[in-house]
């Protein structure tokens, strides 16, 4: 499997989830969305339902394996693209060692 980049990550959120999924292409545009940005509460606001859509979209596109989804888990990975960014970086880090 080729390396997967943070950008690609950056990217696949972005595009696929962000704009895609959630559909929020007419709340904020593309090119504002960048690994600063806040996604819940003062951010795009995103709901404890669509951060779980988020994290299982996630988990289906990198093959990772998810911690217990308890609400502190949640809102930590969720707190903006980065964090879920940092969180997919992490766990491809992780299965790369083993």
């Amino acid at each position: 499997m080729s390396e997967i980049t943070r950008d690609a990550v950056v990217e696949f959120i972005r595009t696929d989830l962000l704009l895609g999924s959630l559909d929020l292409a007419g709340d904020i545009p593309a090119e504002e969305i960048d690994e600063s940005t806040v996604l819940m509460g003062d951010g795009l606001d995103i709901d404890s339902v669509d951060s779980l859509d988020i994290l299982v979209a996630l988990e289906k596109k990198y093959g990772l394996t998810l911690p217990e989804l308890d609400t502190p888990f949640v809102e930590r990975t969720c707190r903006s693209v980065g964090t879920l960014v940092d969180f997919v970086m992490d766990r491809l880090a992780q299965a790369e060692k083993v």
